[in-house]
């Protein structure tokens, strides 16, 4: 299954930053996971590869896109929560997972603000969670506290414009 997602987005502002791009991806195409090519447009780099996933930044703002196993899109951002956010966090809240439908998909949204570790910024983040057969895909989209709110557009063309091919 390959992941093709086409990105617009324009930067945010924030204290602390989205740190230093580590690859440059050839030709606009990146691997989020094995077999799972995302594009990028220009600006947009890589900061930070994960085992399931990536880290792309643009500016002052962050977007993490991850694969995990097929799972109810409410549970997969509870999960997302439990294993990669809290365990880093000194202070976190989020809402629970609101269902939605992305692209015909079955989805759902989520928020969260958080202290983490090395970061000296509150940071704000927005989850959203779509189910596929064969896999989930977490989207978490964050900056400081505040700076979110004029992206909204861009963040949710950015996760629109996700599909799953097999």
């Amino acid at each position: 299954a390959g992941i093709v997602a086409l990105i617009v987005i324009a930067a945010a502002s924030f204290t602390g930053g989205v740190a230093e791009p580590t690859e440059s991806p050839i030709a606009g195409r990146l691997e989020v996971a094995e077999g799972e090519p995302v594009r990028l447009p220009d600006g947009w780099e890589v900061v930070e590869r994960f085992e399931n996933g990536v880290r792309i930044g643009q500016g002052r703002i962050a977007v993490d896109i991850v694969t995990r196993a097929p799972g109810e899109p409410a549970s997969l951002i509870r999960s997302y929560v439990e294993e990669v956010l809290v365990p880093d966090a000194t202070v976190f809240n989020s809402t629970e997972p609101v269902a939605a439908e992305i692209r015909g998909r079955p989805a759902a949204r989520a928020s969260y603000v958080g202290r983490f570790r090395q970061v000296a910024s509150l940071l704000e983040g927005r989850l959203v969670a779509i189910s596929y057969d064969e896999l989930g895909i977490v989207v978490d989209a964050w900056a400081a506290e505040g700076a979110l709110a004029t992206a909204d557009e861009p963040i949710n063309a950015i996760i629109e414009s996700i599909e799953v091919s097999p």
